[in-house]
């Protein structure tokens, strides 16, 4: 239950406890002015991985992950609220309106 929204800000918070990982590739011609007047410029290509890990952050993406949390409960709570205004006396039917000029007691 709950927002689309409000599920993926959830989710959101808890991935960022993972790792974070990058693939680097570069490549083209070595540019130095002497190879340049030489005409000797080398290709070169160069590849890295690199990994990120959240040592540190102070408690703070732990505290994303408890405030997304608690706004899915929240979400979810207010939609409960809708369902239990639209069903009053935990009944089956929708709550009926009266016609315009008309109160409930006179039908």
């Amino acid at each position: 239950m709950g927002s689309p929204a409000v599920k993926s800000e959830t989710e959101a918070a808890g991935l960022a406890l993972l790792p974070d990982f990058s693939i680097a590739l570069t490549g083209g011609r070595l540019a130095d002015p002497l190879l340049t007047l030489l005409r000797l410029n080398p290709w070169l290509a160069t590849a890295a991985i690199g990994a990120a890990v959240p040592i540190y952050e102070g408690g703070a993406l732990e505290a994303q992950v408890r405030i997304a949390t608690a706004r899915q409960a929240q979400a979810v709570a207010r939609y409960g609220s809708v369902v239990l205004r639209a069903f009053p006396r935990g009944g089956d039917r929708p709550r009926q309106r009266a016609p315009a000029g008309q109160t409930r007691g006179a039908r």
